[in-house]
């Protein structure tokens, strides 16, 4: 593709496909990657020989572990999130993060970034910590919202009821077995 820059959006089930349409500029493409179904790491040797520049990477564990090595010389990966390393998982989260054995645990909430090989880096905890910036953002998310431009995808086929159910949300939530945002209606 002689786009100049590649979005890569990965998904993990099959109902979240249709979602994960991309709206970018002119010059850019958009790739979609089921990682619960293909081969990570194949797919970025085969796609990007080079390596990837930017990654925004929210699930940890082993996405993580299969993205990193495909990270271009002065490449960064953003780390927004590690939902596969809580605890509910069963791996622990205090699973180092790289190679240079940074929990993540330590990345992310310490807001530390790590140097790498080749002048790649992690940058943990991205969140702005001015309170201001926050509003800011929060402001124009809601009206992004209001316009039409922005929406959220809510899972509304789960069926749970009231804060007794909230335990078992969590549970379904966890499991991945969602599509979109789980709201529970009291």
């Amino acid at each position: 593709v002689a786009a100049k820059n590649h979005i890569l959006r990965w998904f993990s089930n099959l109902p979240e496909q249709p979602y994960c349409s991309c709206s970018v500029a002119a010059d850019a493409c958009c790739h979609l990657i089921a990682c619960c179904l293909q081969d990570v790491p194949a797919v970025l040797s085969a796609e990007y020989p080079q390596g990837v520049n930017v990654v925004y990477e929210g699930v940890g564990g082993t996405l993580r572990a299969a993205i990193l090595p495909h990270l271009a010389a002065g490449g960064r990966l953003l780390q927004v999130g590690y939902i596969s390393e809580y605890p509910h998982a069963g791996t622990g989260a205090a699973e180092a993060a790289n190679e240079a054995n940074v929990p993540i645990t330590e990345l992310f909430w310490g807001g530390k970034s790590l140097e790498l090989a080749e002048g790649r880096k992690i940058i943990g905890q991205v969140w702005p910590k001015d309170v201001a910036a926050i509003r800011r953002c929060k402001q124009r998310v809601f009206k992004l919202h209001e316009q039409g431009k922005l929406q959220a995808w809510v899972d509304v086929n789960h069926g749970f009821r009231g804060v007794e159910q909230i335990p078992d949300a969590v549970d379904y939530m966890l499991k991945g077995s969602h599509t979109g945002k789980v709201v529970v209606p009291l």
